[in-house]
């Protein structure tokens, strides 16, 4: 049973960014915060576990450490066919493929990053600004807000579901 990416085309959503150091610090606080080795280990697999639910529904209450002080960034849904335009660009791009289809779904999906006054240009986001901007987190910045795009694009009902999915409005 196939997701329709179309379901969230369009739609936005704020989410925060788990490679954001304010996040990994609140991490290493629970880690630290725990008494012994046995209960770091009970914490570190819950946080995994909070992590992959969060990723798999991009819902943040399935976070425990605090998100308040965390980047956020607004993604947008894409449709299949912004996908497969993001797959024609990186086909053609000189660059290799996967880190120029990563960067055309983040320039058609990511509306905004807190903290950056980037703006979108002709319906795409300044890819290489951002990069720049970011300079040595890039490339872990990059994987994570490519996920998250893909990832709030797929989210919604099955091909043989027949209910449709309520709004994911930026918060």
């Amino acid at each position: 049973m196939a997701l329709k990416r179309a379901v969230r085309g369009g739609q936005s959503v704020r989410l925060p960014l788990l490679c954001d150091p304010d996040y990994r610090a609140g991490v290493l606080a629970r880690l630290t915060a725990a008494e012994d080795r046995g209960a770091r280990e009970v914490e570190r697999v819950a946080i995994a576990d909070e992590e992959a639910r969060f990723a798999l529904s991009l819902d943040p209450t399935a976070l425990l450490t605090p998100c308040a002080d965390v980047t956020h960034v607004v993604v947008r849904g894409l449709s299949g066919s912004e996908v497969g335009a993001a797959d024609d660009e990186a086909m053609a791009s000189a660059r290799p493929f996967v880190g120029a289809r990563a960067d055309a779904i983040i320039a058609r999906g990511l509306v905004r990053v807190d903290g950056f006054d980037l703006e979108r240009k002709g319906g795409m986001y300044p890819v290489s600004e951002l990069a720049d901007a970011v300079g040595a987190a890039w490339s872990e910045l990059r994987a994570e807000i490519h996920a998250r795009v893909l990832r709030f694009s797929d989210l919604g009902e099955s091909v043989a579901s027949s209910s449709v999915p309520s709004s994911g409005g930026a918060r």
